[in-house]
């Protein structure tokens, strides 16, 4: 026989606790954007400053080309390694400014579909406590 005393004891969280705590997720989702801007901002800086350095060297590889008989070979060789590596700098800053606008986007869903139900408890007075007065605004503050 299964015993049911142990979970009816445990307590279901009412609708208002819920409501809460989604209350609580949306404000920790709306910082999460907004230090996932921040990276993106800085990211997207750094990315056009390799883009920068990338095509310096390019015209640096270039002219080392079209004068190939007079640039020693350890010229050569630096000018060749230094185009490499930041080629693969750009390429993986260029990488995580996509990771970062992806999670962005999918926490922007996710923030609207929690302003929603929010929203939609509220209006419907059915905030934390009973009231709307949990229900957030779209500026981050609680409506009185």
């Amino acid at each position: 026989m299964i015993d049911t005393s142990s979970l009816q004891e445990e307590e279901t969280p009412t609708f208002e606790d819920l409501l809460a705590q989604m209350g609580e997720d949306y404000e920790q989702t709306q910082k999460e954007l907004n230090e996932i801007e921040i990276l993106i901002r800085q990211s997207s800086a750094e990315v056009e400053k390799l883009a920068q350095r990338n095509a310096q060297l390019a015209t640096k590889l270039r002219q080392m080309e079209a004068n190939l008989d007079t640039v020693p070979r350890q010229d050569i060789k630096e000018i060749y390694t230094a185009a490499q590596e930041a080629q693969m700098r750009l390429f993986m800053m260029r990488g995580q400014v996509e990771q970062l606008q992806a999670k962005q986007q999918h926490l922007e869903r996710h923030g609207d579909m929690m302003r929603q139900v929010l929203d939609m408890a509220g209006k419907a007075g059915l905030g934390a406590n009973g009231t709307d007065g949990g229900v957030m605004g779209e500026d981050g503050e609680g409506s009185p």
